[in-house]
């Protein structure tokens, strides 16, 4: 990527943005949608073929790049360059199609590709991708590592922030396209919600690091951005509780196939409202909006010249301190608004702790008491939330979904007093693994 960036900047520093198309497409397809109000001049395209070796974890394979580059003159802007790059990267016996829009722009005109890209969005489907076809292939194998990238190893702090963040926005915008492709799959769902969570984490994580207000609104725009699928979620909690209780129930008790006919209902009329709120082009843009403010390096002027190990370090530590008091009283699980925002902090914790491999040694215990705590406490939430959504019923419902909801609260309440048992056991050995982990950080 560097070589193209200073080809087409003469030698001026560039951002470069890469989005792949969902769809199967022609370059001729691509390049007719893409210039659909004749905005470019479009290049003879040049034809490349590179073999080259990619490291998958522990192993090496053969790679094999053949693809068609065309350049995009846009004849708006100068400071703003596009090109097309179709063709396959076979990566041992994997094929991966190459259908990149690469997009190369200088800060100044950050503005105007939000105007044009508001254009492509509407002619194209396209998500945001790695642009580095290498970085890529390990990103969706599950073995990328930023602390082994370029640019993490650049000795500034924006390059391992940006390594950090970059690959979860990607991850957050291909499970958009996945989810919006099939809204009825619960597990598309789950995966998007992860990622979200994820991206959040991390972001959060930063934050000190970042234009303070800046950084807010956006935690605060993709939390939105969730607070639908949330919903739905919990409706598919509900749904998946009344469908275990139907495979306990034994030959001839009853089974609640009212409330199971009630909430599939609410959760059909709650996707219309969802699918009208949330197309690929929206996520998209506003996904792409967050790549452009990153890229602009927005760091708090107290921390352009920080060191990023001394930040995380501190950062780590301030989190497992607000943690750490709350380990010493177990009474605080048996507040579900209280436990409930203890599990946040955990989430958090665990997706900031999986991010930062690099400081991740000896953290195995941890790793795994948190996503046991996280698993616990996240079946007395969905306890929770579930007699909030049977309460209604409870009242108002007839006597058939009356006696359904009795029946779903029993056998709700038998699972959750058997998990509050083991949580306090395990809350305790948090408390004292965390402890431990707080020693190996001042190491």
């Amino acid at each position: 990527m560097s070589l193209k960036i200073a080809n087409f900047s003469k030698g001026k520093p560039m951002n470069v943005l890469c989005f792949q198309t969902v769809e199967e497409m022609t370059t001729a397809e691509i390049l007719e949608r893409l210039n659909i109000h004749k905005s470019f001049k479009i290049q003879s395209g040049t034809t490349l073929r590179a073999k080259d070796k990619l490291s998958l974890g522990k192993t090496r394979v053969r790679t094999l790049r053949q693809c068609t580059e065309q350049e995009l003159i846009y004849k708006k802007n100068g400071k703003i360059k596009l090109q097309l790059e179709t063709g396959v990267y076979i990566v041992g016996d994997s094929v991966y199609n190459q259908r990149d829009l690469y997009l190369y722009y200088e800060n100044q005109a950050a503005e105007e590709v939000k105007k044009l890209l508001a254009e492509l969005l509407t002619a194209l489907p396209l998500v945001l991708t790695e642009p580095d076809l290498k970085l890529r292939v390990q990103q969706q194998q599950g073995c990328f590592y930023p602390e082994d990238t370029a640019l993490y190893k650049a000795g500034n702090l924006w390059g391992p922030i940006w390594e950090h963040l970059g690959w979860l926005i990607y991850a957050v915008n291909g499970a958009w396209s996945r989810y919006l492709s099939n809204p009825l799959d619960r597990r598309l769902l789950r995966q998007l919600r992860v990622r979200l969570r994820w991206l959040r984490a991390v972001l959060s994580f930063f934050r000190p690091v970042f234009k303070i207000s800046d950084c807010k609104s956006w935690q605060q725009k993709l939390r939105a951005s969730g607070l639908d699928l949330g919903s739905i979620r919990e409706l598919d909690v509900m749904l998946l509780s009344l469908e275990k209780l139907q495979q306990a129930t034994e030959e001839g008790q009853a089974v609640p196939d009212k409330l199971h006919k009630y909430f599939t209902k609410r959760r059909k009329l709650k996707l219309v409202k969802v699918k009208k709120s949330n197309t690929l082009p929206h996520r998209t843009f506003e996904l792409v909006s967050l790549v452009i403010w990153l890229q602009g390096q927005p760091l708090s002027p107290n921390y352009v010249q920080a060191d990023f190990n001394k930040v995380v370090i501190k950062r780590l530590k301030k989190w497992g301190n607000t943690l750490l008091p709350s380990t010493k009283n177990t009474e605080v699980l048996k507040d579900m608004k209280k436990a409930h925002g203890l599990r946040i902090r955990i989430k958090k914790m665990r997706y900031v702790l999986l991010s930062m491999t690099e400081f991740g040694h000896g953290n195995e215990k941890l790793l795994r008491i948190l996503k046991k705590l996280q698993d616990m406490l996240g079946i007395m939430h969905d306890d929770y939330v579930n007699g909030q959504l049977v309460r209604k019923l409870q009242i108002n419902g007839g006597k058939a979904q009356r006696e359904e909801v009795l029946l779903f609260s029993g056998w709700e309440s038998a699972k959750v007093e058997s998990s509050l048992s083991q949580l306090e056991e395990l809350w305790q050995e948090f408390g004292e693994e965390l402890e431990v982990w707080k020693k190996r950080l001042d190491k």
